[in-house]
């Protein structure tokens, strides 16, 4: 990862055309708002977006915003990017699936139980309270699992930059190995992406408790979204280039 100076986080504004390429970046979130599968398209085709970053950060090139040419190779490395690396999610789908069920099959239960109106109290309230108990405690492991998982979907979509290939992000012996060669890059690019998070989204819940502001708040989302994902590649990109030189060939070929 490198140092943390101003440049590390404003590196896109070297570009001179940077405000008109994250304007159209930010418009594929604000557009997604207001119609759920734009907003589907448009998070696929940014991670294509982040995806062409990677390259040239692994190519040693002078990282800058591609420009917005070719929209379906950007949907198709997003789409593969995700392939590379969903499996590392299913833990997480599955906790939701079944934190989901706590909540709803809790609900159920209560107003079956309740179902002619007038059954004791406690008898609605116990299935309520334990599927409550059950979402946020799930929702609370899904949490820790997010920080443990998030290291090897973003290796697992490195690997899938340097070989072309989505099977490159399952090569588990070959993504630990990369870990652990740079294990504290890896640990500070998500350390700081993670309060970069933190700190923008403070941003955007304090216009929530404005009048006016938060009638804008949509329009700082979108822009915060993109600015997040491509810091994302950016931080990521680095750690995952200097553990592949601390590697070497011969050992990426076990």
């Amino acid at each position: 990862m490198p140092p943390l100076t101003q440049q590390t986080f404003t590196w896109f504004c070297q570009d001179p055309d940077w405000k008109n390429k994250f304007l159209i970046g930010s418009l594929m979130f604000l557009a997604g708002t207001i119609v759920p599968l734009v907003g589907w398209l448009g998070a696929i085709i940014a991670l294509g977006y982040s995806v062409a970053v990677w390259r040239a950060i692994l190519r040693d090139e002078p990282p800058r915003l591609p420009d917005w040419d070719h929209y379906e190779h950007f949907f198709l490395d997003g789409l593969k990017a995700i392939l590379a690396g969903v499996l590392y999610l299913l833990p997480i789908f599955a906790l939701v699936a079944l934190a989901l069920l706590f909540l709803f099959g809790g609900l159920t239960l209560a107003i079956l139980a309740d179902a002619n109106g007038d059954a004791p109290a406690a008898q609605t309230l116990v299935p309520f309270l334990i599927g409550y108990a059950g979402f946020f405690v799930l929702i609370f492991v899904i949490s820790l699992l997010s920080v443990f998982l998030a290291v090897p979907y973003a290796i697992a979509i490195g690997q899938y930059v340097r070989t072309g290939q989505v099977s490159a992000g399952y090569r588990v012996g070959q993504v630990w190995r990369i870990f652990r060669a740079n294990a504290g890059g890896f640990i500070g690019a998500f350390a700081t992406h993670w309060a970069l998070g933190i700190a923008l989204s403070c941003v955007t819940f304090a216009l929530y408790l404005t009048i006016i502001l938060c009638l804008l708040n949509q329009f700082v989302l979108a822009p915060t979204l993109f600015y997040q994902i491509l810091m994302w590649a950016f931080l990521f990109a680095h750690a995952y280039r200097r553990a592949v030189q601390n590697l070497g060939a011969e050992a990426l070929a076990k």
